[in-house]
Protein backbone atom coordinates (compact mmCIF):
# COMPACT_ATOMS: atom_id res chain seq x y z
CA UNK A 1 0.00 0.00 0.00
CA UNK A 2 1.43 3.17 -1.28
CA UNK A 3 1.97 6.47 1.09
CA UNK A 4 -1.12 8.46 -0.68
CA UNK A 5 -3.63 5.38 -0.18
CA UNK A 6 -2.97 4.81 3.56
CA UNK A 7 -4.85 7.66 4.49
CA UNK A 8 -7.85 7.13 2.00
CA UNK A 9 -7.53 3.53 3.71
CA UNK A 10 -7.96 4.76 7.29
CA UNK A 11 -11.02 7.38 6.14
CA UNK A 12 -12.67 4.15 4.52
CA UNK A 13 -12.57 1.95 8.22
CA UNK A 14 -13.67 4.85 10.06
CA UNK A 15 -16.69 5.51 7.64
CA UNK A 16 -17.46 1.47 8.37
CA UNK A 17 -17.37 2.26 11.87
CA UNK A 18 -19.63 4.92 11.80
CA UNK A 19 -21.81 3.50 10.08
CA UNK A 20 -21.92 0.14 11.64
CA UNK A 21 -22.55 2.07 15.12
CA UNK A 22 -25.10 3.89 14.09
CA UNK A 23 -27.24 0.26 12.52
CA UNK A 24 -26.44 -0.63 15.82
CA UNK A 25 -28.42 2.41 17.23
CA UNK A 26 -30.98 1.81 15.30
CA UNK A 27 -31.65 -1.63 16.12
CA UNK A 28 -31.77 -0.79 19.76
CA UNK A 29 -34.22 2.08 18.97
CA UNK A 30 -36.39 -0.55 17.24
CA UNK A 31 -35.95 -3.18 19.87
CA UNK A 32 -36.56 -0.72 23.03
CA UNK A 33 -39.85 0.41 20.61
CA UNK A 34 -40.75 -2.97 20.50
CA UNK A 35 -40.23 -3.93 24.14
CA UNK A 36 -42.51 -1.37 25.33
CA UNK A 37 -45.96 -2.41 23.98
CA UNK A 38 -44.76 -6.08 24.67
CA UNK A 39 -44.49 -5.00 28.29
CA UNK A 40 -47.66 -2.72 28.50
CA UNK A 41 -49.64 -5.74 26.65
CA UNK A 42 -48.00 -8.22 29.77
CA UNK A 43 -48.92 -5.52 32.22
CA UNK A 44 -52.77 -5.53 30.96
CA UNK A 45 -53.29 -8.84 30.97
CA UNK A 46 -51.68 -9.29 33.88
CA UNK A 47 -53.74 -6.75 35.57
CA UNK A 48 -56.87 -8.26 33.30
CA UNK A 49 -56.39 -12.21 35.02
CA UNK A 50 -56.04 -10.38 38.79
CA UNK A 51 -59.18 -8.55 38.26
CA UNK A 52 -61.19 -11.90 37.23
CA UNK A 53 -59.58 -13.89 40.10
CA UNK A 54 -60.36 -11.01 42.60
CA UNK A 55 -63.82 -10.95 40.73
CA UNK A 56 -64.17 -14.95 41.09
CA UNK A 57 -63.28 -15.06 44.48
CA UNK A 58 -66.13 -11.92 45.35
CA UNK A 59 -68.62 -13.87 43.68
CA UNK A 60 -68.14 -17.20 44.74
CA UNK A 61 -68.22 -16.11 48.61
CA UNK A 62 -71.07 -13.88 48.32
CA UNK A 63 -73.15 -17.19 46.46
CA UNK A 64 -71.21 -19.50 48.63
CA UNK A 65 -73.01 -17.67 51.87
CA UNK A 66 -76.32 -17.75 49.85
CA UNK A 67 -75.62 -21.31 49.62
CA UNK A 68 -74.98 -22.17 53.15
CA UNK A 69 -77.50 -19.38 55.14
CA UNK A 70 -80.35 -21.61 52.34
CA UNK A 71 -78.90 -24.94 53.66
CA UNK A 72 -79.52 -23.71 57.20
CA UNK A 73 -83.50 -23.02 56.29
CA UNK A 74 -83.96 -25.94 54.64
CA UNK A 75 -81.48 -28.60 56.23
CA UNK A 76 -81.78 -29.95 59.91
CA UNK A 77 -77.95 -28.35 61.89
CA UNK A 78 -77.24 -32.22 61.84
CA UNK A 79 -77.91 -32.22 57.77
CA UNK A 80 -75.91 -29.06 57.44
CA UNK A 81 -72.79 -30.33 59.17
CA UNK A 82 -72.78 -33.49 57.23
CA UNK A 83 -72.77 -31.46 54.46
CA UNK A 84 -70.11 -29.42 55.18
CA UNK A 85 -67.86 -32.21 56.26
CA UNK A 86 -67.98 -34.24 53.19
CA UNK A 87 -67.50 -30.86 50.90
CA UNK A 88 -64.07 -29.85 52.97
CA UNK A 89 -62.76 -33.25 52.35
CA UNK A 90 -63.97 -33.47 49.08
CA UNK A 91 -61.88 -30.16 48.40
CA UNK A 92 -58.85 -31.92 50.58
CA UNK A 93 -58.97 -35.14 48.62
CA UNK A 94 -60.04 -33.26 45.28
CA UNK A 95 -56.67 -30.54 46.04
CA UNK A 96 -54.28 -33.68 46.47
CA UNK A 97 -55.24 -35.65 43.49
CA UNK A 98 -54.48 -32.59 41.17
CA UNK A 99 -50.97 -34.00 41.67
CA UNK A 100 -49.62 -30.47 40.69
CA UNK A 101 -50.80 -30.63 37.29
CA UNK A 102 -51.89 -27.33 36.94
CA UNK A 103 -49.27 -25.88 38.17
CA UNK A 104 -47.42 -28.90 35.61
CA UNK A 105 -49.98 -26.65 32.31
CA UNK A 106 -49.37 -23.19 33.67
CA UNK A 107 -45.27 -24.12 33.38
CA UNK A 108 -45.97 -26.24 30.13
CA UNK A 109 -48.44 -24.66 28.21
CA UNK A 110 -45.78 -21.94 26.60
CA UNK A 111 -43.48 -24.27 25.06
CA UNK A 112 -46.46 -26.59 24.06
CA UNK A 113 -47.53 -26.76 20.23
CA UNK A 114 -50.99 -25.11 19.81
CA UNK A 115 -52.11 -28.59 18.44
CA UNK A 116 -50.64 -30.69 21.51
CA UNK A 117 -51.99 -28.32 23.88
CA UNK A 118 -55.65 -30.22 24.23
CA UNK A 119 -53.68 -33.57 24.18
CA UNK A 120 -51.34 -32.44 27.44
CA UNK A 121 -55.03 -30.81 28.90
CA UNK A 122 -57.06 -33.73 28.64
CA UNK A 123 -54.39 -35.90 29.36
CA UNK A 124 -54.08 -33.52 33.24
CA UNK A 125 -58.01 -33.66 33.42
CA UNK A 126 -58.44 -37.46 33.20
CA UNK A 127 -55.31 -37.97 35.59
CA UNK A 128 -56.26 -35.54 37.95
CA UNK A 129 -59.55 -36.33 38.20
CA UNK A 130 -59.07 -40.49 38.47
CA UNK A 131 -56.77 -39.81 41.24
CA UNK A 132 -59.15 -38.25 43.23
CA UNK A 133 -61.45 -40.57 43.11
CA UNK A 134 -59.39 -42.89 43.93
CA UNK A 135 -58.23 -41.32 46.80
CA UNK A 136 -61.87 -40.15 47.43
CA UNK A 137 -62.70 -43.89 47.79
CA UNK A 138 -59.65 -45.34 49.41
CA UNK A 139 -59.47 -42.69 52.36
CA UNK A 140 -62.94 -43.27 53.36
CA UNK A 141 -62.75 -46.85 53.28
CA UNK A 142 -59.36 -47.10 55.67
CA UNK A 143 -60.68 -44.53 57.84
CA UNK A 144 -63.61 -46.48 58.14
CA UNK A 145 -62.58 -49.86 58.21
CA UNK A 146 -59.38 -50.12 59.23
CA UNK A 147 -59.21 -46.77 61.82
CA UNK A 148 -62.72 -47.29 62.86
CA UNK A 149 -63.98 -43.55 62.52
CA UNK A 150 -67.09 -43.76 62.53
CA UNK A 151 -68.26 -40.37 61.29
CA UNK A 152 -67.41 -40.73 58.01
CA UNK A 153 -70.11 -43.74 57.61
CA UNK A 154 -72.83 -41.05 57.31
CA UNK A 155 -70.53 -39.65 54.34
CA UNK A 156 -69.19 -42.89 52.34
CA UNK A 157 -70.58 -45.59 54.43
CA UNK A 158 -72.79 -46.73 52.20
CA UNK A 159 -72.88 -47.33 48.04
CA UNK A 160 -74.92 -45.08 47.02
CA UNK A 161 -73.14 -42.05 49.42
CA UNK A 162 -69.89 -43.31 48.41
CA UNK A 163 -70.53 -43.74 45.07
CA UNK A 164 -71.78 -39.42 45.04
CA UNK A 165 -68.27 -38.77 47.25
CA UNK A 166 -66.16 -40.27 45.00
CA UNK A 167 -67.71 -38.63 41.83
CA UNK A 168 -68.21 -35.03 43.48
CA UNK A 169 -64.04 -35.52 44.19
CA UNK A 170 -63.16 -35.99 41.03
CA UNK A 171 -64.98 -33.26 39.82
CA UNK A 172 -63.57 -30.96 41.90
CA UNK A 173 -59.83 -32.06 41.44
CA UNK A 174 -60.83 -31.54 37.24
CA UNK A 175 -62.46 -28.27 38.12
CA UNK A 176 -59.17 -26.79 39.89
CA UNK A 177 -56.77 -28.08 36.81
CA UNK A 178 -59.28 -26.37 34.20
CA UNK A 179 -59.56 -22.77 36.86
CA UNK A 180 -55.22 -22.84 36.40
CA UNK A 181 -55.62 -23.88 32.87
CA UNK A 182 -57.93 -21.36 31.83
CA UNK A 183 -55.59 -18.51 33.19
CA UNK A 184 -52.27 -19.83 31.27
CA UNK A 185 -54.72 -19.22 27.87
CA UNK A 186 -55.38 -15.70 29.23
CA UNK A 187 -59.07 -16.37 29.82
CA UNK A 188 -59.53 -15.03 33.51
CA UNK A 189 -63.10 -13.97 32.53
CA UNK A 190 -63.87 -17.47 31.55
CA UNK A 191 -62.80 -18.72 34.87
CA UNK A 192 -65.41 -16.59 36.78
CA UNK A 193 -67.78 -17.02 34.37
CA UNK A 194 -67.44 -20.70 34.76
CA UNK A 195 -67.28 -20.36 38.85
CA UNK A 196 -70.49 -18.17 38.38
CA UNK A 197 -72.19 -20.74 36.48
CA UNK A 198 -71.06 -23.58 39.25
CA UNK A 199 -72.25 -21.22 42.49
CA UNK A 200 -75.58 -20.18 40.69
CA UNK A 201 -76.46 -23.86 39.69
CA UNK A 202 -75.89 -25.02 43.30
CA UNK A 203 -78.13 -22.87 44.63
CA UNK A 204 -80.65 -24.05 42.20
CA UNK A 205 -79.95 -27.65 43.11
CA UNK A 206 -80.10 -27.34 46.57
CA UNK A 207 -83.61 -25.52 46.65
CA UNK A 208 -85.11 -28.24 43.65
CA UNK A 209 -83.61 -30.90 46.16
CA UNK A 210 -84.90 -29.41 49.09
CA UNK A 211 -88.47 -28.94 47.38
CA UNK A 212 -88.41 -32.55 46.48
CA UNK A 213 -88.26 -33.59 50.20
CA UNK A 214 -84.71 -34.57 50.28
CA UNK A 215 -83.27 -33.44 53.49
CA UNK A 216 -80.32 -35.99 53.89
CA UNK A 217 -76.61 -33.98 54.50
CA UNK A 218 -75.42 -35.70 51.48
CA UNK A 219 -78.20 -33.95 49.12
CA UNK A 220 -76.12 -30.23 49.95
CA UNK A 221 -73.14 -32.52 48.99
CA UNK A 222 -74.70 -33.77 45.36
CA UNK A 223 -76.09 -29.91 45.01
CA UNK A 224 -72.50 -29.05 44.53
CA UNK A 225 -71.62 -31.48 42.88
CA UNK A 226 -74.35 -30.53 40.10
CA UNK A 227 -73.17 -27.46 40.20
CA UNK A 228 -69.56 -27.83 39.37
CA UNK A 229 -70.52 -30.38 36.51
CA UNK A 230 -72.63 -28.41 34.78
CA UNK A 231 -70.20 -25.50 34.36
CA UNK A 232 -67.96 -27.31 32.68
CA UNK A 233 -69.88 -27.25 28.97
CA UNK A 234 -68.84 -23.74 28.99
CA UNK A 235 -65.40 -24.46 29.39
CA UNK A 236 -65.76 -26.93 26.28
CA UNK A 237 -67.66 -24.23 24.67
CA UNK A 238 -65.37 -21.62 24.95
CA UNK A 239 -62.23 -23.65 24.11
CA UNK A 240 -62.92 -25.72 21.42
CA UNK A 241 -61.31 -25.32 18.28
Amino acid sequence: MSITEAPHHREHEQTEQTEQTEQGQETDVVQSATAIPDARSGLRRVAAISASLVGTYALTSVLGLAFWLLAARQFSVGAVGIGGAAISLMTLLGTLGTCGLGTLLIARFPKTEQGRRRVLTRTALLVAGGVATVLAVVVPLVAIEVLHVGNLDLIAGGPANALIFAIGTGLMAVALVVDQAVLVLGSGSLQLERNAIASGVKLVALGGLALAGQSGGMTIFLAWGVGTLLSFPLVAWRTRG
